[in-house]
């Protein structure tokens, strides 16, 4: 019985990282500088375009680091989707780590994302081979060509 090659064994995982915003306050001309410091509702996600057990079977966490003003600057996402909501003016880089199951002994994988306000589709991939094995569909059908477009990444 001949062996399986390394490539059949591993699959390439498509991690995409990304923001999306909608205004805060559409219909309001004059903001007061309260309302200047949050004009944007967004949300930063990261999305492997599986289905919810195999993400949740991959990943224990992911943490996103904002800047120092925001309260709360660091946030733990356990739970898929992962992806967090906050509402903001000024664009900074976005700190994403994620922590895989200890059962996958693969290091945490640190991703960095700059939020943008001004295009509304604003995301990067990142492709990472893993082993096969580690999902429970091994015909895995990815779909984050699409996943703005998806409603688990819809602002409300």
């Amino acid at each position: 019985m001949k062996a399986k090659s390394k490539e059949e064994n591993t699959v390439t995982l498509r991690i995409t990282c990304g923001n999306l915003h909608k205004a805060t306050y559409p219909n309001v001309k004059d903001l007061t500088s309260v309302q200047e410091k949050t004009k944007f509702t967004w949300i930063a996600f990261v999305d492997c375009g599986l289905t919810r057990n195999q993400s949740e079977m991959l990943i224990q966490k992911v943490v996103f680091g904002f800047n120092s003003s925001y309260e709360n600057p660091i946030r733990t996402v356990s739970k898929h989707p992962f992806k967090v909501f906050e509402k903001g003016s000024e664009p900074f880089e976005v700190s994403i780590i994620i922590h895989w199951r200890a059962r996958l002994k693969m290091k945490a994988l640190t991703l960095k994302h700059t939020l943008s306000f001004v295009n509304h589709e604003n995301c990067s991939v990142h492709l990472l081979k893993i082993k096969r094995a580690y999902l429970s569909d091994p015909e895995i059908k990815q779909t984050t060509e699409k996943v703005i477009n998806k409603s688990r990444f819809k602002l409300r």
